[in-house]
């Protein structure tokens, strides 16, 4: 296991050693140079294109980490409405994702290490304006793991070594105030959730989003199955400097339960409400709730169940040129599971910060946290808590970069058995984004 670890640094001593630090810029006084005047009236002369800038790139850093493509682009036409008229017809786009990983056990010491893939992605894109301002269009993206390797986020409720997995598939119309979707897609409770899933392997594990080993899609909390959503955009708040409302609506029925065999949610219903300032603070709330038909099945009852599936969350964002902070807060009941898949009660939080610290360089850190409720009979010793801190170094944005993320892990299994530490070094590489 040494040599091991070993590799893994050396992987990772080799991947930092090897990109340089950006060369300070040169400060002293040209001789020849324009006069201190005309310095001065050049810099205020460049000054509000520079301010604009500095906003552009903090809303391109902190869309290239929405995983929800859809709430990518509308972020940037919200900022730059001309770019919409840029967006070819049939868009095709990608990601690789690949990461080398090292357990520890309670001792530090080095106890696994593999290779992994985190969650790599191949989409297409395509719209048809019908009429002026209106859109039909459709999306396809797959998963897929080079090393044939899933991870838990990435894969198929939990299957492994499926090829290319159906990560979103939807079609819908689209105009500047309105989107109406039907399809495997973001659900409107990640639209809120998420706000703090920006961790490169880690996060999404506190609040609900992904349960039960899957990726949120019979429930309807991550990536939900068979959906009909509405996305609602106003601007009705602009007088108070508050960027377009956003409103989102979802509809399912008839998902199966995950673990629970041959047992469905009968309606499942979704909201979720995101108010931002143009000085990029936002705050939303999201609300979500599958219903069970028979909570007195024994199926059921086995299963931990004791009622509807619900979910509430809070979030909480700012960010700015060099820095991202975002706070989540949620109770879930009848949505988390323990690694024993017995369903269980309780609340969570996720946090996730960043800050830039060359031009180049990031500092990443927050975590997860998730209780269940004392008096729940299906909790046992199970608990989420670790904290992560990671390095990144980005060579175009965050959809091309390198990273290193170590989590240092407080959380316990059903049975008490501690959760290891973990330390992740990788890659991100995007194309057609």
């Amino acid at each position: 296991m040494r040599a091991q670890l070993n590799r893994l640094v050396l992987i990772g001593t080799v991947l930092m050693a090897s990109i340089s630090l950006p060369a300070q810029e040169n400060t002293q006084e040209n001789d020849e140079g324009p006069s201190s005047d005309q310095e001065q009236v050049a810099e205020q002369e460049k000054a509000p294109e520079t301010e604009q800038e500095k906003a552009a790139n903090a809303r391109k850093e902190e869309a290239a980490l929405n995983e929800d493509p859809e709430a990518q682009l509308r972020s940037r036409v919200q900022e730059d409405p001309d770019y919409k008229d840029t967006w070819p017809s049939i868009h095709l786009y990608g990601s690789v994702r690949l990461h080398a990983i090292n357990n520890f056990n309670e001792q530090e010491e080095a106890s696994e290490f593999s290779l992994g893939d985190g969650a790599s992605r191949v989409g297409v894109r395509a719209e048809w304006e019908f009429t002026k301002g209106w859109y039909l269009f459709g999306r396809a993206e797959g998963g897929f793991d080079v090393l044939d390797t899933f991870t838990p986020n990435g894969s198929n409720d939990g299957e492994e070594g499926v090829g290319l997995t159906s990560r979103l598939f939807y079609g819908g119309v689209t105009s500047e105030n309105l989107v109406a979707i039907w399809g495997k897609n973001w659900s409107s409770y990640y639209r809120i959730a998420g706000m703090a899933d920006r961790f490169s392997i880690f996060g999404g594990n506190a609040v609900g989003i992904y349960n039960a080993g899957t990726d949120g899609g019979a429930t309807g909390t991550g990536r939900a199955d068979d959906v009909l959503q509405v996305r609602i955009y106003t601007s009705a708040l602009r007088a108070i400097r508050i960027k377009p409302f956003n409103l989102n609506l979802q509809y399912q029925q008839g998902e199966p339960i995950p673990r629970v065999e041959n047992r469905n949610y009968g309606d499942a219903f979704g909201a979720s409400a995101w108010l931002e300032s143009q000085k990029d603070q936002g705050i939303g709330v999201a609300w979500h709730q599958a219903e069970i038909d028979n909570h007195e099945d024994p199926v059921i009852r086995e299963a931990g169940i004791s009622g509807d599936a619900r979910a509430l969350a809070v979030a909480f964002r700012k960010y700015g040129e060099n820095w991202y902070g975002a706070l989540v807060i949620a109770r879930t009941e009848n949505i988390q599971t323990t690694d024993e898949f017995k369903y269980i009660d309780g609340y969570g939080a996720e946090l996730y910060l960043q800050w830039q610290f060359g031009e180049r360089w990031w500092m990443i850190s927050g975590g997860n946290w998730s209780r269940p409720d004392d008096d729940d009979p299906d909790a046992g010793e199970y608990e989420i808590a670790y904290a992560v801190l990671g390095l990144r170094y980005t060579l175009d944005s965050f959809n091309r970069m390198l990273y290193a993320e170590y989590r240092v892990d407080f959380g316990d299994l059903w049975d008490g058995t501690k959760r290891e530490n973990e330390l992740t070094i990788g890659f991100r590489w995007d194309f057609g984004y």
